[in-house]
């Protein structure tokens, strides 16, 4: 592996890092007089930043879903791949991704799988419907572009430390569940 792979591997905070910078990129664009195909090469690391990043978010998902089999969790109601997929499931996955996160944050904690609701969780949620609705509108061109294009990049800065909160809290609670050793979870 090389060393860049392996500085992902181990801390993908870095290209949360990198999303949220790219984020900034794209807000002060307009500020900077940046042409079209200068912004449109932004866009692209940007777009191209946001995949890796939501494929890194993904394996941290199933690893941590993982934990909680290893760790000898029963009945809980989601798979690890199915803490993944609801997020693919049209109007499932307005709820369903959440239902996921709240049993992995509570289970990780060894709470009831359905008790809390984390405010750090329900922040997260929303920002991340948020960004959902406004890349939605965006595709289909209800208001104006240049605006949500704006308030997109202030949703992701705003979504991307509630996500690496999510991450470091959740590592936490799974290193102090007693049982087998568990796969490190990135945090």
């Amino acid at each position: 592996m090389n060393r860049i792979a392996v500085a992902i591997h181990q801390n993908p905070l870095v290209v949360v890092h990198a999303v949220c910078n790219s984020y900034i990129v794209l807000m002060m664009a307009p500020f900077f007089g940046w042409t079209a195909d200068t912004l449109g090469l932004a866009a692209l690391g940007a777009l191209l930043l946001l995949f890796v990043t939501t494929i890194m978010f993904a394996i941290w998902i199933y690893r941590a879903g993982k934990n909680l089999v290893a760790a000898g969790y029963e009945g809980l109601e989601f798979t690890p791949a199915a803490r993944i997929w609801w997020f693919a499931v049209p109007f499932a996955n307005f709820i369903m991704p959440y239902r996921g996160m709240r049993e992995l944050w509570n289970a990780s904690r060894g709470e009831a799988f359905h008790g809390k609701d984390p405010p750090v969780l329900i922040a997260w949620w929303a920002a991340w419907l948020s960004q959902g609705l406004v890349g939605m509108l965006l595709r289909f061109e209800l208001l104006d572009a240049e605006t949500l294009m704006s308030i997109g990049s202030v949703l992701g800065v705003v979504l991307a430390p509630l996500a690496i909160t999510l991450i470091f809290q959740v590592a936490r609670a799974q290193r102090q569940i007693n049982g087998p050793p568990l796969t490190d979870v990135f945090a």
